[in-house]
């Protein structure tokens, strides 16, 4: 009966703010693509397609449920000391949002219309890269991509998956623009703000994530600046850097940093996925194959079971191999210009395939990480020798 009242409690004003949230968003939409002079004119095909998916998710949430949902119902008990970081933080911001009168289907629009931002500057990086002049194949691989359900439909309401995936695109993002003057630029104080408020906002989300990020950022510094351990800079980062992690850290892995509270840590988020869903991963699997299955399974040559939404996650990962394939064939510019997501992705698949054991949240988790992780891969002048020669 919560649940329903939940969803279904509704007035006309509600659907009214409905209508012009959709209205303000695609202002908002045309002022960033003028803003950052996106000629590509798939972005509204793109964000109409992504809508669509904000009305999949609320028919999911509604005769299915999701874990999102329990943000909503009975919110006022975040200060429990029994439940996680992430969740007190995203039961606290429901507070403000029920005090402004939102019901939970415009709340979930805004996170959902939010997390489109993304997306436009993958077209904008696309579109710098002259994509489509160097080879029309890959233009329109890529274009697929940006298609893919899953891609859209866990990023499409009120989640922790959902400002996760907004703000490790944008710190990836970030990094990128360090060393690619087409870019849209930031000037330095206004990235290290924005840098720390990001990793702010994912600490509140997901602690392991910002540990990664940090780790991921002091690594790129240290690797790509050619201070002396006496510059007063290096042993200034290094002051604040190595103090923030360690709390980091401490947040993850509790107080006692040693052995064996790290591997009961690792061993309790392994055990949280073992109920028989039928999507299980062994955990007793080599670690390479484990990342592989993580990464690609289910696909067509590894299936398990079958239904509708398998289906589609199988066809998905079968796309995705192929992908990879072709991202062989990339011949990267500049290695400092993919550092770190080069870094972040190598911690971040090593963190979550050693304690994922089951599919359909690694189907879930990784789709965080793919858009940094193809920018990654984009990021680079020509994608072929071919199109090394075509383009002088």
């Amino acid at each position: 009966m919560e649940k329903f009242n939940l969803f279904y409690n509704a007035s006309y004003l509600d659907f009214l703010l409905f209508l012009a949230l959709i209205f303000f968003f695609i202002l908002v939409l045309a002022y960033i693509k003028l803003k950052i002079k996106l000629t590509t004119n798939i972005t509204f095909f793109l964000f109409f397609y992504h809508n669509l998916f904000f009305l999949i998710y609320t028919y999911y949430q509604i005769e299915i449920g999701t874990d999102a949902v329990s943000y909503f119902l009975n919110y006022e008990g975040y200060e429990r000391n029994d439940i996680s970081t992430g969740r007190v933080f995203l039961h606290k911001l429901i507070g403000y949002f029920s005090a402004l009168n939102i019901n939970i289907h415009n709340i979930n629009y805004i996170f959902s219309a939010i997390s489109f931002l993304p997306f436009l500057f993958f077209l904008k990086i696309i579109q710098e890269l002259k994509v489509y002049e160097n080879s029309k194949i890959n233009y329109y691989l890529l274009i697929s991509f940006l298609f893919l359900p899953s891609l859209h439909f866990w990023i499409s309401g009120y989640s922790k998956d959902t400002i996760s995936f907004i703000v490790i695109f944008f710190i990836s993002y970030l990094y990128i623009t360090r060393v690619d003057c087409q870019l849209p630029q930031v000037s330095n104080k206004l990235f290290i703000i924005l840098l720390f408020s990001l990793i702010i906002l994912l600490y509140s989300i997901r602690p392991h994530l910002a540990l990664l990020m940090t780790t991921s950022s002091a690594i790129y510094y240290f690797c790509s600046k050619k201070y002396s351990v006496f510059n007063y800079k290096f042993i200034l980062t290094l002051g604040l850097g190595l103090p923030i992690i360690y709390f980091l850290f401490t947040e993850v892995f509790g107080n006692t940093l040693n052995y064996e509270n790290i591997t009961r840590i690792i061993n309790m988020y392994r055990n949280l996925d073992e109920p028989n869903t039928g999507s299980q991963i062994n955990l007793d699997t080599n670690i390479v194959f484990k990342f592989i299955l993580y990464l690609f399974a289910p696909n067509i040559f590894f299936i398990q079971s079958l239904n509708l939404q398998n289906i589609i996650v199988i066809i998905e990962n079968t796309f995705l191999i192929f992908f990879f394939l072709k991202l062989f064939k990339f011949r990267l510019c500049n290695i400092k210009s993919v550092l770190f997501n080069l870094v972040m992705l190598i911690l971040f698949f090593a963190a979550m395939t050693l304690i994922t054991s089951n599919l359909g949240i690694s189907n879930r988790q990784k789709w965080m990480v793919f858009l940094p992780l193809v920018i990654t891969f984009l990021h680079v002048r020509y994608f072929n020798k071919k199109n090394l020669n075509s383009s002088k």
